[in-house]
């Protein structure tokens, strides 16, 4: 094991791979191309990032986390964006929202919606922290509304399951 990889709690290597996860999405977004590339980018631009000396490092994120979520995100965006957009204002859909934002509720909802073995609330307040994180205006309270709102979904198990 790598001086890197030391005993980095697993709710802490989840943290990074879903920062990771939604740099791999928006890069995605911006220039298409292939999901493992994208992940591959992702992960050296973090590699980068955790050289620095008051940085988190970022090189101890769980690599099947990442390839889970960017893929579970890629495999089933139009699901994920239908339910986002019942979610939002009718003045508002997931289309018109600002790239990172909107990749950011794909990935939160993508979560909640296939991975039942990660407590809602821990979700939600991942993803506020990530929106937190680019965003200084009233952006990380719509992915907290949002999210909130998906999850406490009476239909979440029904939307989800039928398109497993």
């Amino acid at each position: 094991m790598s001086p890197q990889h030391r005993c980095v709690p697993a709710g802490q290597r989840r943290s990074v791979a879903r920062l990771i996860a939604v740099q791999a999405l928006y890069q995605l977004e911006l220039a298409g191309g292939r999901p493992d590339a994208a992940i591959l980018q992702a992960q050296e631009f973090a590699r980068r990032f955790g050289d620095e000396p008051d940085e988190l490092e970022l090189v101890d994120a769980d690599p099947a986390m990442i390839k889970n979520l960017v893929y579970g995100v890629v495999n089933r965006c139009v699901v994920i964006d239908k339910l986002i957009d019942e979610i939002l204002s009718a003045d508002r859909s997931v289309g018109r929202l600002d790239s990172l934002l909107r990749i950011t509720l794909r990935a939160g909802a993508y979560e909640l919606l296939y991975r039942p073995d990660i407590n809602p609330p821990i979700v939600i307040n991942e993803y506020v922290d990530i929106a937190k994180a680019f965003f200084s205006n009233k952006e990380p309270t719509l992915v907290n509304g949002v999210l909130d709102r998906l999850a406490q979904s009476p239909s979440i198990d029904e939307k989800s399951s039928t398109v497993l």
